[in-house]
């Protein structure tokens, strides 16, 4: 209020500089947003000039905070590696300011989130630290963009992340998933045996996905490996084994969703003549 009446103009925070900038076109008491974007974050105050009189009071500062709800994305979206690599996982997001980045897994914000975290987001402003709090037990990473898996191990690491994106006016999320080609652990090895026995042959992948399985046997006219009916376990046990299961085994291991293959060394049964022997 003054006389003459006052004139008005808005000005921000330059982000870079810290120097308050005039907002040329914005010259009326109120500031509208119609809409508001996430790049409008920031630190506002008007600058009241009275004319005539050239006396100028300046508000207090106003900060307006975005949520990066929806804004939230991650680099690469998905990836499939090898047992072994490394990866990295990018998080980036809108609005601001004072945005924290926390990675947790995907599952284990699943099932908290509706329960413990929705009912923090219903606040004005929202307690970032409150929230921080509650993930507090399945953060991996807080306070960076990026997320580093090294020597992944598909059992422990493959799946999905989630990269949570706070600030005082609410939250974004978005996940990535990590998909793992599959690596035999444990080959089949070769036997030698008398029929009438309880043999077994064993193949042990890893991947992410868990991994599929498929025995094979070796047809001894072709020389080409054919799968064997209903054989899809880790294991093929043969109770009791038979003079005719003597030949090449081998297992076909296969990740679904990434249709990655790969197959086991070959192992060779061999049954013993004994008390076959006819003349």
């Amino acid at each position: 209020d003054s006389f003459p009446a006052p004139e008005y103009q808005w000005e921000m925070m330059n982000r870079t500089t810290g120097e308050f900038e005039p907002i040329y076109w914005e010259m009326n008491n109120t500031q509208v947003f119609d809409p508001i974007d996430y790049e409008d974050y920031g630190t506002y105050r008007c600058e009241v000039t009275t004319p005539t009189i050239n006396e100028t009071i300046t508000s207090e500062e106003a900060v307006i905070t975005v949520s990066p709800n929806n804004s939230v994305t991650i680099e690469p979206s998905m990836m499939t590696v090898d047992n072994g690599s490394d990866v990295n996982f990018t998080c980036s997001a809108l609005g601001g300011p004072n945005n924290t980045f926390i990675w947790v897994r995907s599952d284990e914000l699943d099932e908290i989130f509706e329960s413990d975290i929705q009912p923090l987001l219903n606040t004005t402003p929202v307690d970032v630290s409150d929230i921080i709090s509650e993930l507090s037990d399945i953060i991996l990473e807080n306070g960076t963009t990026t997320l580093v898996i090294e020597s992944i191990n598909a059992t422990l690491n493959g799946g999905s992340y989630e990269c949570v994106v706070i600030n005082e006016a609410g939250l974004g999320r978005n996940d990535t998933t990590l998909y793992v080609r599959p690596v035999i652990t444990q080959q089949p090895m070769n036997i030698e045996t008398r029929a009438n026995l309880t043999v077994a042959l064993t193949c042990i992948a890893d991947s992410f996905p868990a991994p599929e399985y498929q025995w094979e046997m070796m047809n001894r006219t072709s020389g080409e490996f054919e799968p064997i009916d209903g054989e899809t376990d880790t294991t093929l046990v043969f109770d009791p084994i038979d003079y005719e299961d003597y030949g090449t085994y081998r297992c076909e291991v296969t990740t679904p969703t990434i249709n990655e293959d790969i197959t086991s060394e070959e192992a060779v049964i061999t049954v013993s003549p004994n008390n076959s022997v006819t003349i």
